[in-house]
């Protein structure tokens, strides 16, 4: 991972999306890449909300998903996979609110903002052209051994060429317990991904029939 600035001032004009965690802005510098940052307050109200009461005695940093992401991107790095389908990461930062992820930004080729798979299929007036793409990335996952926590359309985004081709990038749902130190042992790896690209295609294929042959492809 390259070296990365020790400081990075974030303000309003920067920002991109916001989740019920973390919030993305734009790096002031540098157009191809974006700091995620956790939203103030939102690890306390996570930990509020649990509905196991032990869960909700654990400190605030096991309701950080960095600290989930950060360990999968060091397993990456050191199993040398190819970040072909999910954002680069170079490293944390410390910004005015608070530390931060850099990370590659997704953008389409003519340099405007990637949109979310759910988009993309809610607005689609061809959604067989996504079959394509969407296999390609199930393939990626299972060769890779990466097992998605949190899989659903709303944490892809859709790369899209001037050629009209299309490619899937994950952009969230990294690590946790389907991770490490389960996912070293390679043939479990492979299985557990598979099973959850599976089951992530059949609940795509729920609320989108026109992709109900995904499973049956991959």
């Amino acid at each position: 991972m390259q070296s990365v600035q020790s400081y990075i001032e974030l303000d309003e004009s920067l920002f991109i999306s916001k989740g019920s965690h973390r919030e993305t802005y734009r790096h002031p510098q540098d157009e191809n890449m974006c700091l995620k940052v956790v939203i103030p307050g939102s690890l306390e109200r996570r930990r509020s909300k649990n509905r196991k009461w032990y869960k909700r005695l654990r400190s605030l940093s096991k309701f950080d998903e960095t600290n989930k992401e950060l360990p999968a991107y060091q397993e990456i790095e050191r199993q040398g996979i190819q970040m072909t389908h999910i954002p680069k990461f170079y490293g944390m930062v410390d910004t005015n609110r608070g530390r931060g992820m850099l990370l590659e930004l997704i953008q389409n080729e003519d340099g405007t903002r990637a949109r979310s798979l759910r988009d993309h299929l809610d607005q689609a007036k061809d959604i067989n052209r996504y079959e394509k793409p969407l296999l390609e990335l199930g393939q990626y996952l299972i060769e890779s051994a990466l097992v998605i926590r949190d899989f659903s359309v709303r944490d892809l985004l859709v790369k899209e060429f001037r050629d009209g081709h299309l490619k899937m990038y994950v952009v969230d749902g990294f690590g946790g317990h389907t991770m490490i130190p389960l996912n070293r042992i390679r043939i479990f790896a492979h299985a557990a991904a598979r099973r959850r690209v599976r089951r992530f295609f059949r609940n795509i294929a729920q609320r989108y029939p026109g992709l109900s042959a995904l499973e049956t492809k991959l």
